[in-house]
């Protein structure tokens, strides 16, 4: 009689980090009982190439670190929105006349791109979105500012080799915001923002080893909400300029529930729900410029550097197991986010009048492997 035997570290010897090692470990676990149907899969693996290097491919595959890459991304996107919409809703607010109301619209997109690092799973995302709102100054208080706002962003993020796959989102939000500028060019500057969102996302995830081939997909309705505050000092550099610190705290929450995926049963992931928390400080200097035009209009530009830190657990746990195998249990651990990075953003607003201008900006960001650069274009027009 011909018997064989699978050890125990079979396919995880073969894996390149903890993640594609313990998909391997669940692999070998679930190997000792395989449904016929997953059977296929297993052939692949123990019979692809001598030197494990389709194994070690394919353990990066199966691994569920492409879902904790799509919760990073979504986390990103909720700041990116948040960052756009206090833009928007503060840019020339206290021109505007008397206490009457402002609408307010601004288009955002931005690509971002983190490079796969030992715990952080690589991906490109692109967003972009429209948010529209209204705000007016206090009858009682000219220096304090309140709004509202509707927002849409559509997401799609492509995972880095070695994963196969792509992520897709559309999120609603709405908000309030708060503001608070006493003297247009110096003194103290406040503000604060709330959003609560619904994201509905789906994943289309591949894995490929020698003859096996497998297309899985799932999706998904989860929620997010974002919470920020800051402030500043302006000192006046001249009778048009001014500069000073600015600093800011941002908290940002993305949950999503578990699911399962559809595909062949060899490779098909089961996901716990998971949530990821966030709290970002930001400290750096601003400047402003204001420029009056010959025919009565207004340039106003300013730019802003900041340095950003992450006080949160960076760290998501992922618990997931192959559908079709019981006990094949495993969890996929990924830094989310960079611990710091750097932020740059510029400016220009024209000011037709006390009741219309149009703005746009651009930014950026960089650290730890992470890059990106955001741009909008706003609209305000009081009524």
């Amino acid at each position: 009689m011909l018997t064989a035997t699978r050890a125990a570290d079979a396919y995880s010897r073969h894996g390149t980090n903890d993640n594609a090692r313990a998909a391997g470990e669940a692999l070998a676990r679930a190997g000792n009982a395989t449904p016929a149907e997953a059977r296929p899969f297993f052939v692949a693996l123990d019979f692809s190439a001598p030197d494990g290097s389709d194994v070690a491919r394919a353990l990066d595959q199966v691994s569920p670190q492409g879902y904790s890459a799509g919760l990073a991304a979504s986390l990103l996107r909720e700041r990116d929105v948040m960052e756009s919409v206090l833009r928007g809703f503060g840019d020339d607010l206290r021109h505007a006349p008397g206490a009457d109301w402002q609408a307010f619209a601004v288009a955002f997109g931005a690509k971002g791109r983190q490079d796969a690092r030992s715990t952080m799973a690589g991906y490109d995302a692109s967003t972009y979105g429209l948010a529209i709102g209204g705000g007016r100054r206090l009858a009682s208080n000219p220096d304090l500012a309140v709004g509202v706002h509707l927002d849409i962003a559509q997401q799609s993020v492509s995972l880095a080799s070695p994963l196969w796959g792509k992520g897709r989102t559309t999120a609603f939000g709405l908000g309030a915001q708060l503001q608070y500028r006493p003297d247009a060019l110096e003194g103290m500057h406040a503000w604060g923002g709330l959003r609560l969102g619904v994201e509905h996302g789906s994943m289309d995830r591949k894995v490929g080893v020698r003859n096996y081939y497998a297309a899985h997909s799932a999706d998904w309705t989860g929620h997010s909400a974002s919470v920020e505050v800051g402030g500043g000092y302006r000192w006046r550099l001249s009778p048009a300029a001014t500069a000073g610190p600015v600093f800011a705290l941002n908290y940002a929450r993305v949950s999503r529930p578990g699911l399962e995926e559809s595909g062949p049963a060899a490779t098909r992931l089961a996901l716990e729900s998971r949530h990821v928390d966030a709290l970002r400080s930001s400290l750096g200097l601003g400047a402003t410029l204001r420029h009056e035009l010959a025919n009565g209009g207004t340039l106003n530009s300013y730019a802003q550097i900041t340095w950003d830190h992450e006080w949160l657990d960076r760290e998501v746990v992922q618990t997931a197991s192959f559908a079709a195998m019981p006990g094949s249990t495993f969890q996929s651990r990924n830094n989310v986010l960079p611990r710091n990075s750097v932020g740059l953003r510029a400016g220009l607003t024209w000011q037709r009048s006390e009741r219309f201008s149009v703005g746009a900006g651009l930014g950026g960001r960089l650290g730890s492997g992470y890059t990106s650069l955001q741009g909008q274009v706003s609209l305000r027009w009081a009524f």
